[in-house]
């Protein structure tokens, strides 16, 4: 059963898009540098959306730049914290 149906099975209200990339994004990041950056991560992931010419639709597909923008500018900053840092 697809992840729709299964929201509506259960009887909650499926979350829109860019709800769905934001907690992707912070769900994942999370998963692999722990749970102590989620703001951070929330900054980043808004940081981006701003950054956009023209907000993308509620149903856009265009929300997955938004998050692919995101990773980008927290590997630039990972990136930069190894430069300046002794990273393993």
């Amino acid at each position: 059963m697809n992840e729709a149906l299964t929201i509506r099975h259960q009887g909650l209200e499926p979350k829109s898009m860019p709800e769905h990339e934001l907690q992707g994004f912070v769900n994942a990041v999370m998963e692999l540098l722990g749970t102590q950056q989620a703001s951070v991560l929330t900054e980043i992931w808004l940081d981006e959306l701003a950054s956009l010419d023209a907000m993308p639709g509620p149903t856009s597909t265009e929300w997955r730049l938004v998050t692919l923008g995101a990773w980008g500018r927290l590997a630039h900053r990972l990136f930069d914290v190894c430069l300046f840092r002794d990273c393993p």
